[in-house]
């Protein structure tokens, strides 16, 4: 593991000259199933994609760069100019871990909801706080920290309440901009875990609600981790993350743009972003972080209000390279969490959880029934 970090120490304090070239990928032509993704856009958003493309246009085949070697900058020419340390600010994701004391406070059985509430999540809360403020232990202007939806995953994991196999599918958790502000609450209110710091407290509703109403910055972050018998790393079966990018410019873009002609020049910027536009390539990459250890944390934002700031991650369980087959099962467990900055108001020009998002054409309940029937027809 030492050895590890000073190799990753090396190429990251090496890699900070300008590149003409990306590095090389950690692996090339992965077979990349983005079915599930295309078969939801079309159903929700295909009032504003163009006259028969799919969201997702791109190869079935995708490169994956190792992002323990750092995030690749690119320039507004479109142009490579380095590597950066992934972070969940300037990338969308980041990787973590736990202090020593965190680590010494395992949980041992990742079906206990108990040890999993009195243990894990006091110290995610630090991670995630240090995560998007490394200068203070308590994230900076965090007010709400509100925890949801747990689901242990694995290949050889059925599905159940908490229980899922893994996910070769590529997803987002929740496409946030369907969901109204109740929603969103009812939501993250229904599925909560609470950890120490407010399991005697009643659920947060209306300093929520009335926090988002004014304008305050608020992101989902899921937070996943290889929970492996033994603490052995992830060793397959790993996490993809898509990193989406998007064409800025005021000019359409004929790969990337397909905003509806009735939003005008003021309100474009706003909706430069997911769903009304699809990533711009190659901008737009895979990353993995190969070998997790059971004492690291793997953060990305499935939503950020702030439109400048890389969000919505898309993501899922990798193939089993060639060399991988003997390494143990995998099996993790993630969780999301509901953040909310009161103290951070999002400008106007920047919302992009404004009034006039883009919204899909489905309603939340038809929305419940497509995914009942897409997971139906697959599990068929």
């Amino acid at each position: 593991h030492l050895h590890r970090l000073l190799v990753d120490t090396m190429v990251l304090l090496t890699s900070s000259l300008a590149f003409a070239t990306p590095p090389h990928p950690w692996q090339q032509s992965v077979t990349i199933d983005y079915s599930a993704a295309n078969e939801y856009m079309d159903a929700h958003y295909k009032h504003i994609l163009p006259d028969g493309e799919s969201y997702f246009d791109a190869p079935t085949t995708e490169d994956i760069f190792n992002a323990r070697q750092g995030y690749i900058a690119d320039d507004e020419r479109g142009g490579t100019t380095g590597l950066i340390e992934p972070s969940l600010e300037r990338c969308g994701f980041a990787l973590v871990q736990l202090k020593e004391e965190e680590s010494a406070r395992s949980v041992s059985d990742w079906t206990d909801m108990g040890q999993i509430t009195s243990r894990y999540l006091p110290q995610l809360r630090k991670a995630i706080g240090r995560a998007f403020d490394s200068n203070t232990e308590n994230g900076g202007s965090i007010s709400h920290m509100l925890f949801y939806q747990p689901m242990l995953r694995g290949e050889k994991v059925e599905m159940g309440a908490m229980t899922s196999p893994v996910a070769s599918l590529v997803h987002i958790d929740t496409d946030v901009g369907a969901h109204d502000v109740e929603g969103i609450v009812r939501l993250v209110e229904r599925n909560q875990i609470r950890d120490g710091e407010d399991d005697k407290t009643t659920f947060p509703r209306k300093e929520v609600i009335d926090a988002i109403n004014k304008g305050a910055r608020f992101a989902i972050v899921n937070a996943w981790r290889g929970v492996n018998s033994g603490g052995t790393p992830v060793g397959r079966a790993q996490l993809g993350l898509f990193s989406p990018q998007y064409d800025t410019s005021d000019s359409d873009h004929p790969s990337s743009s397909s905003l509806p002609r009735r939003h005008g020049h003021r309100h474009r910027c706003r909706h430069r972003c997911y769903p009304a536009l699809r990533p711009k390539r190659p901008q737009s990459r895979w990353h993995v972080f190969p070998q997790m250890d059971h004492d690291e944390v793997l953060l990305f934002k499935q939503y950020d209000r702030r439109v400048d700031r890389i969000s919505d991650i898309w993501h899922c369980s990798l193939p089993v390279f060639p060399g991988e087959e003997e390494s143990s099962s995998r099996t993790s467990f993630d969780c999301r969490a509901l953040v909310i900055f009161n103290n951070e108001l999002v400008p106007k020009e920047i919302d992009r959880y404004c009034d006039d998002r883009m919204r899909p054409s489905l309603t939340l309940e038809e929305s419940g029934c497509f995914c009942d029937e897409q997971a139906k027809k697959r599990r068929d």
